[in-house]
């Protein structure tokens, strides 16, 4: 136990530093000593610098948790003053799963052969009855914040999360910090000067959206004709052999003569893939997570459709919430491409399922995810083409003093952005390990800032306003990085022009996302995979990995990816002025879900989240040499692909119709029970 972790903050009150590093501030049963007055007058600074109290405030007798993690590594933002008092923000708060063990132990059975609880998934009624946040825990979350004058626009069924709009007064009288304005390189946004706080009692786990600086991101964000990748220099540069990117290695594994340029159609990826003709993913659906404008996305899709002569594939939208403005038109060519590429390869789907909130945040993107594990009739798997960088709590464990623990703004590593917090990781971890409980699977995309993540712009030499090309800092993305995910990443892929096509050349997209995250632990399905051996960090609350633990490497799969340049996939976009080639593992991850619809459409009972299943079969050195075409050769800047699983192409991509037999058993699509 740190000296530092319980000390008198006054004569009525005292802190404590609570288990997951929580600053809780609550009366005393007794007095204890009163500290060296140099130690006392040290620690009363600190205290006074990370939660933005006075004296006065310091001697309130109202118990907060305050979050010290919570603020962004502002030393070199220019702040420009306190924000607008009536500027609306959109907050999210999380509430802690009442029994996370439980869970734990729940997923272990659900996935073990030998368990009488095998492939049983809980309904979301069920889930909410046995895990989810008590009502009354709920209800004075909800009188609290309602009583501050924020209005509720969407909360979790299992209770466990709530997403509100509230002016920057009252968030700021809620939270008892700080909104000022702020601009780093160019960019303006908000964000809180001191760190968050909340009354006792109410279980938070985490409060998103304090800044306006943090956010999920795809290259694809604006993309407009003339500029399909606006901001990047990665899509749509050449790595075909003999490019200055990939020089001539990749022409060496080359089965035949590949077809260079590829605009690569539906069609052809069923062959190349060797997706078998008799399932095509009946009796199945496929979720995408969006944000704003839906309306031309479902349009572009049916033109699409008809384009390549694919079914009509029925498409649903839930809006979250269902009343808010879906204005926003910026992520329309990611969506269009997410829709047109997992019922392209999977055309005999019931439908796609689009769950949209306003705006691509922190606190929308949890929205999407809780709505969906939410619904009982949503599709067992789902996409999401967006990440930003996962939570690192290197403040408290790369320094050995004592104000980097409480201020961000001390902290060498915030000098390029990775101090920063990520508010969504542990939230959405928890709806997302839901999601395992109920049988589904969510598919991300790693990234395409090669073995690093987009890293913020508050650094001085690095960061590039959540951009692409590889950042050097090598902190993988999220959600990418969950232990409740498939992270999937990129190739670039050429066919060998026959009728139809087969694969002739592919190789690891050199900007790919993938590598290891420093604090995850490696997930059961990941144990015993001697390729997976990079230790962590630390754990997430900062404690150093004394133990030797082995930390979660990504991705689990690829698939195409493409370069743009030279190897793309065919999509119809209004935005980009019709039929047009685009790519990144933004493709890839879709691709993943549509093939994976296929995969589940053949199962009697669901297969369940599809990590330990593709584990499993690539496992065996029999199994993996039919069911995936391993990429052995490349790299994505800090890691280099190799034979097996790598931190580039995880096991590599899919030879879908064997690949199918050895998870299922056979190919017919079958009516999963009820």
């Amino acid at each position: 136990m740190n000296c530092f972790s319980a000390f008198r903050v006054s004569e009525g009150s005292f802190a404590t530093r609570g288990a997951k590093g929580n600053l809780i501030t609550r009366h005393p049963e007794g007095k204890g000593p009163v500290p060296h007055l140099r130690l006392r007058s040290f620690v009363l600074a600190v205290v006074a610098a990370t939660v933005g109290i006075g004296a006065a405030a310091a001697q309130a007798q109202t118990a907060r948790v305050w979050f010290p993690r919570n603020v962004l590594p502002l030393a070199n933002a220019t702040n420009e003053g306190a924000a607008p008092a009536s500027q609306v923000m959109q907050i999210g708060i999380g509430l802690k799963d009442p029994n996370p063990a439980g869970e734990q132990a729940l997923i272990a059975a659900q996935q073990d052969p030998s368990s009488s609880q095998y492939h049983k998934f809980l309904t979301p009624a069920q889930f909410t009855a046995q895990f989810g946040v008590p009502q009354a825990t709920f209800k004075q979350v909800l009188s609290w914040l309602q009583g501050g004058g924020a209005k509720v626009i969407t909360s979790a069924g299992a209770r466990n999360y709530v997403e509100v709009t509230a002016t920057v007064g009252q968030v700021q009288q809620l939270f008892g910090t700080q909104i000022n304005k702020y601009s780093a390189k160019g960019v303006d946004f908000l964000a809180n000067a001191t760190p968050p706080s909340v009354p006792a009692g109410l279980d938070v786990l985490t409060v998103m959206g304090l800044n306006t600086l943090q956010h999920p991101t795809t290259p694809l964000t604006g993309a407009h004709k003339g500029s399909p990748a606006p901001g990047s220099s990665v899509l749509g540069k050449s790595t075909a052999p003999g490019s200055s990117v990939l020089g001539s290695v990749a022409l060496g594994q080359a089965s035949s003569t590949p077809q260079i340029p590829s605009a690569l159609t539906p069609q052809d990826m069923w062959s190349i893939y060797d997706m078998p003709t008799v399932d095509e993913g009946q009796g199945q659906s496929i979720a995408i997570m969006g944000s704003g404008d839906s309306s031309t996305t479902v349009k572009d899709l049916a033109i699409f459709e008809s384009h390549h002569g694919l079914p009509t594939v029925p498409v649903t939208v839930t809006n979250i919430p269902a009343d808010g403005d879906f204005s926003d038109t910026g992520g329309n060519v990611e969506w269009e491409l997410d829709t047109q590429s997992s019922s392209g390869v999977a055309p005999q789907v019931t439908g796609e399922h689009l769950y949209f909130a306003q705006h691509l945040v922190d606190p929308d993107a949890e929205a999407d995810f809780a709505t969906w594990v939410s619904d009982p009739n949503g599709p067992k798997q789902a996409n999401a083409s967006f990440g930003e960088c996962e939570s690192t709590p290197a403040n408290a464990t790369l320094e050995s003093t004592i104000p980097p623990q409480f201020n961000n703004n001390l902290d060498q590593n915030a000098m390029y952005g990775t101090g920063a917090p990520n508010n969504l990781e542990p939230v959405a971890d928890q709806t997302l390990e839901q999601g395992v409980l109920e049988g589904r699977t969510l598919f991300a995309a790693t990234g395409d800032t090669g073995s690093s993540c987009p890293v913020l712009v508050l650094g001085p030499e690095l960061g590039a306003g959540n951009g692409v090309l590889n950042q050097g800092v090598p902190i993988v993305n999220y959600p990418a990085a969950s232990p409740y995910v498939v992270a999937v990443g990129g190739t670039v892929l050429y066919g060998d022009g026959g009728t139809p096509p087969q694969r002739a050349l592919e190789y690891p997209w050199p900007y790919t996302g993938g590598g290891q995250s420093f604090f995850i632990p490696e997930p059961a399905f990941q144990q015993g995979d001697s390729s997976v051996n990079r230790p962590c960090l630390s754990d997430l609350a900062g404690n150093p990995n004394t133990a030797g633990t082995t930390c979660r490497g990504i991705p689990d799969v690829a698939d195409e990816s493409g370069d743009i340049a030279t190897s793309s996939y065919d999509i119809y976009s209004d935005e980009l002025g019709g039929d047009s080639g685009e790519g990144g593992t933004s493709l890839s991850s879709p691709l993943m879900a549509g093939m994976w619809a296929r995969i589940q459409a053949a199962s009697s009972t669901g297969t369940g989240f599809a990590d330990p299943l593709i584990y499993k079969v690539a496992e065996s050195s029999t199994e993996y040499a039919r069911d995936f075409n391993d990429e052995q050769v490349g790299t994505n800047g800090a890691y280099q692909a190799a034979p097996g699983w790598d931190y580039v192409t995880g096991w590599g991509t899919p030879i879908l119709e064997p690949l199918i037999q050895d998870i299922d058993g056979g190919l017919t699509p079958v009516t999963p029970a009820s």
